[in-house]
Formats: C-alpha cells, structure tokens, sequence
C-alpha cells in the first residue's frame, strides 16, 4: 500500500492517464481510482490540498473547481 503521503504524486498520474482539456474527471471518479488503483482513501480537502500543492510547483496550471468535478489540465511540459 502506498503512503498517505504520496496523495499529489498518485493524484497526477491519475489526471494526467484519464483526463485533458475535454475529458474533466468528476471527484467520485478521482477518489474511486485512487482507491482501485493506489488502495488509498483520500478525501475531498486532501484532494484539493494536493491540487493546491502541484499547482504551487507549477505541474497544473489551470484548476476550476465545481461541487462535482474538478477541472483540471495538467502542464504537460513538466512531466516530460
């Protein structure tokens, strides 16, 4: 199981495999692949902390936040 601590790291793999410009991943969706796919159960403020945090890095570089989805695009420049 990986560390609670690796929420932003497991959290871009996640936008960056399953999302773009036009395809936004509802909160559900992420908290479910985060769950299926790492075996870690974050919450909605762990997952805007970690947003909060990749953007402060410069890693996303547009975030629009809605009740059900985040809106989100990675900058595709720094994963590379």
């Amino acid at each position: 199981m990986i560390s609670e601590k690796a929420n932003a790291i497991c959290l871009l793999r996640i936008l960056s495999e399953y999302s773009d410009e036009n395809h936004i991943l509802p909160m559900r969706e992420i908290l479910s692949k985060m769950n299926s796919e790492y075996g870690i159960c974050p919450d909605r403020r762990t997952i805007y902390n970690s947003v909060a945090v990749l953007m402060d890095l410069g890693i996303l570089r547009f975030l629009h936040m809605r009740k059900t989805a985040l809106d989100i695009i990675s900058n595709k420049d720094c994963l590379n």
